[in-house]
């Protein structure tokens, strides 16, 4: 049993729409999940004719064509949290000095290659728009916000003022999803 998805958006021209009319009658996305065979045999059972263009495809270099790859931006934010209410997480610097030991750039490069950037918070600045004045002065708030990037010598000071200069240990509890296989 697969646990692949198909989900589908379709759009219909209006006829009632009093502009130039759009050239296509109707258009569908359909977002395939699973690897890229699963991905392959789908789309061509959807449209045996061939006419999809997988997002993840690099865009072929030369002419451009109808069928060139639709590269979006997606809305997926990946964060790590954990309970600041006991144990030595209460403690300010070594929330900071764990902040400086990730390597951010780093995980999100190994994870998503150059598909992803770093938030400077936990909203982009297209999301915070709706309540800033303007998407600039959003952008403007984030970019305010203080950053830890990987930092050893920072994360080093920060441990020796906490409670715990020497040093913890922690138990992180995770979360896993797991995958049906056939």
């Amino acid at each position: 049993m697969s646990s692949d998805t198909t989900q589908a958006v379709s759009l219909t021209r209006n006829p009632h729409y009093w502009g130039p009319k759009p050239p296509m009658s109707k258009i569908s996305f359909n977002v395939i999940t699973g690897g890229d065979n699963t991905s392959q045999l789908r789309c061509a059972r959807l449209d045996p004719r061939g006419r999809w263009w997988p997002i993840s495809r690099p865009r072929r270099s030369g002419r451009p064509s109808r069928r060139e790859p639709l590269h979006a931006a997606g809305l997926t934010t990946t964060f790590l949290t954990l309970d600041i209410s006991s144990g030595p997480l209460r403690d300010v610097h070594v929330r900071k000095a764990i902040a400086y030991s990730i390597d951010r750039a780093g995980v999100m490069a190994a994870g998503y290659g150059k598909y992803a950037s770093l938030m400077r918070g936990l909203a982009p600045a297209g999301v915070l728009a709706d309540v800033a004045p303007s998407v600039q002065e959003a952008e403007a708030f984030l970019a305010a916000l203080p950053q830890y990037d990987l930092d050893p010598a920072k994360a080093r000071s920060e441990l020796a003022q906490s409670a715990y200069p020497h040093g913890f240990s922690l138990t992180i509890p995770t979360c896993r999803t797991r995958r049906s296989r056939s």
